[in-house]
């Protein structure tokens, strides 16, 4: 897990939402979690799939499936 904060930002506040995230993705094979800090809250923003809106191709091409093939889909989550 990866995170891009500023530095005014609370470390509880943090670590809340690290966990937080953890739980909405959970099950999930590739998942961006997005919160915002109003004050003394935290406010979920999006779930994002895919990096810059699924329109930017890799470069090279061969990237987009080598990327591809290391995620592991469900085969069905209906059952």
């Amino acid at each position: 897990m990866t995170t891009n904060c500023t530095n005014n930002t609370n470390i509880n506040s943090l670590e809340l939402m690290k966990r937080d995230a953890e739980r909405i993705s959970e099950g999930m094979p590739h998942v961006r979690v997005d919160f915002y800090e109003s004050g003394d809250r935290i406010l979920f923003g999006e779930l994002t799939f895919f990096h810059n809106c699924g329109y930017m191709p890799f470069e090279p091409e061969e990237w987009d499936y080598k990327f591809g093939e290391m995620i592991q889909l469900p085969k069905s989550r209906l059952q």
